[in-house]
């Protein structure tokens, strides 16, 4: 079974490197393909330090989400299937059923299928969203509505519709 890893350096030994839209700082990632031979991704962070998230998704397919950018990469192909256009994503939930990645930026809900992007809500938070959990139909989350506790909401995922309590004309300032 193949795996990813980010690690902190990049490798003494010498293993090939697949360079993804490498530039400034970069993220390291470490591939091993279903045959355990070794590679190691390069991923572009532009001047910031960026820790990035590595994710598990079918088959040898892994979620790369660095510098406000996400990646969908073939493992044992040593190939990038899409780099998102959105370069503001700030964290990527996983659902297996579906095949689906549900990101985030600041202010919209967004969600890539194998080819790339899928949907793309309305404005759903003044400036900040946390996905808290996925289940099997939906994903919960918090969006900021300028109150000290933010407002819960929930992205239905066959239907791609978002329920929140949230005012909509705070929406608009």
């Amino acid at each position: 079974m193949s795996t990813a890893k980010i690690i902190r350096e990049r490798p003494a030994s010498a293993i090939p490197e697949v360079a993804f839209d490498a530039y400034g700082n970069c993220l390291w990632v470490l591939f091993e393909d279903d045959e355990y031979r070794q590679w190691c991704g390069i991923f572009g962070a532009g001047d910031l330090h960026y820790e990035g998230k590595v994710q598990r998704l079918r088959n040898d397919d892994f979620l790369v989400l660095v510098a406000g950018r996400l990646y969908r990469v073939a493992a044992n192909d040593q190939k990038l299937l899409f780099a998102s256009e959105e370069r503001m994503l700030t964290d990527a939930v996983y659902d297996h059923k579906r095949d689906l990645v549900i990101a985030c930026d600041w202010t919209n809900l967004l969600c890539y299928d194998s080819n790339g992007l899928k949907w793309r809500s309305k404005r759903v938070s003044f400036d900040g969203i946390s996905l808290d959990r996925i289940d099997e139909d939906r994903v919960h989350g918090t969006v900021n509505d300028l109150s000290d506790d933010g407002a819960s909401f929930t992205l239905w995922l066959d239907e791609l519709y978002v329920e929140s309590n949230v005012d909509p004309g705070i929406l608009d300032m």
